[in-house]
């Protein structure tokens, strides 16, 4: 199955010695971590090619994990729009407190 993701994967206008050569060379390295982002518009298909991608990585031995942009932004916002709200009532009660103790 490896075989079918390096032709899928070959870039167009590349001679097979050259794409052959940039495989031995991927293959040759020390590391075996793989980075791959998928990105598209919506209905692009991203999930099944995803889908596929992972599946043939799990086949090769890889461990495969998904990490998805958007719900790490999602998390981040929504814990910094809670820091911010609980700054904003420290400051608000900061306030009041001070504006009472003037009229006081």
């Amino acid at each position: 199955m490896a075989s079918s993701v390096v032709k899928s994967i070959k870039p167009s206008g590349t001679s097979q010695t050259s794409h052959t050569n940039s495989i031995q060379t991927i293959s040759g390295r020390q590391s075996k971590e793989l980075v791959i982002a998928f990105c598209g518009a919506i209905g692009a298909g991203i999930k099944s090619t995803k889908k596929a991608a992972q599946e043939e990585l799990e086949e090769l031995g890889y461990d495969v994990v998904d990490l998805r942009l958007s719900q790490l932004m999602d998390q981040f916002l929504a814990k910094d729009a809670n820091y911010l709200m609980k700054l904003a009532i420290v400051r608000m009660t900061m306030l009041l407190t001070v504006m009472l103790n003037i009229k006081t």
